[in-house]
């Protein structure tokens, strides 16, 4: 009989998680240290970065929310390169969805199969004897309901510079992501 105990999926996750942000401090040197990127994805989930859903509950509804915040430090160039943001998540089959705006409707987001930014080319102003900030954020609602399903969802938001893959973590400037286990 062993004696080991095997971790929950849930510790596995977050531990992964604060792996990541780890290394996005480590790495956040790419525009020099006088640019503060700051990227958050926040959930209404008691729970916060690991949400475990009933599916059974009734229109159980949860928002998403991203945000960016960019802080030049004064008389500094800002950087040369422009952003994309992408605010999205992988379903348990594996396949990939991103919420972008929807021009029908301004100020609500709609779903897109894939990677499509929800911000394309976030260029910054600047130099300025002042400090600048560029504060920019989404908000996505979804209420699981019987037509989901279960299974770990993994959400996340995503930036990189302008026309480069954000499927390769190399190419990351800041990112964000939580986890969601929907279940029975």
């Amino acid at each position: 009989m062993s004696t080991k105990k095997a971790f929950p999926a849930y510790l596995i996750a977050q531990a992964t998680l604060r792996l990541a942000r780890l290394l996005c401090l480590l790495l956040a040197g790419t525009f020099g240290s006088a640019h503060a990127f700051d990227l958050s994805l926040r959930t209404s989930s008691p729970e916060g970065t690991f949400a475990n859903i009933q599916r059974s509950t009734a229109g159980t509804g949860l928002v998403f929310e991203t945000r960016f915040n960019y802080v030049l430090t004064p008389n500094t160039p800002p950087p040369s390169g422009m952003l994309d943001i992408y605010f999205g998540g992988r379903v348990p089959s594996g396949q990939y969805f991103s919420w972008v705006d929807d021009e029908a409707k301004p100020g609500t987001l709609k779903l897109a199969a894939g990677f499509v930014p929800v911000q394309r080319g976030l260029s910054f102003e600047g130099p300025s004897p002042l400090p600048i900030v560029t504060d920019w954020s989404r908000r996505a609602e979804h209420r699981f309901g019987p037509n989901d399903a279960l299974g770990s969802y993994f959400l996340f938001a995503i930036v990189v510079l302008a026309g480069d893959d954000p499927t390769n973590p190399d190419k990351w400037v800041n990112h964000d992501s939580l986890y969601l286990l929907l279940r029975p």
